[in-house]
């Protein structure tokens, strides 16, 4: 069909951009902070003996992630003119929430199971 793309299709092609969107961006501040927790380590800045200074780090990560889903979501108002386009985005916002989750949660665990 060279005519071109429905409504419908157009309108789940932008949903599509915006959770890749939302994806890439949790994964590229996640592994930020996971190099620079690792750098900390290794040059004895941070004491990984201690839960607080661990959840510290975790702590800044989420605020950084928090921060850049709702500057995006904002950014991205003019896509999201209806209820059920809101719903999508919101849904991009949680799942990327929820795959920093995990990382943070792995990085607790082998803090956890490498202390001295």
């Amino acid at each position: 069909m060279a005519e071109g793309l429905g409504p419908a299709e157009a309108e789940s092609r932008e949903f599509a951009v915006i959770r890749e969107h939302y994806s890439l961006l949790v994964k590229t501040i996640s592994s930020n902070i996971t190099y620079f927790a690792v750098k900390f380590y290794e040059k004895k800045f941070i004491s990984y003996s201690s839960k607080r200074d661990i959840t510290s780090i975790l702590g800044v990560g989420e605020e950084v992630i928090a921060d850049k889903l709702l500057e995006k979501a904002l950014n991205n108002l003019s896509i999201a003119r209806s209820k059920e386009k809101w719903f999508h985005v919101f849904t991009a916002i949680f799942r990327a929430e929820c795959a920093y989750q995990d990382l943070a949660d792995t990085m607790e665990e082998f803090y956890a199971g490498n202390k001295s």
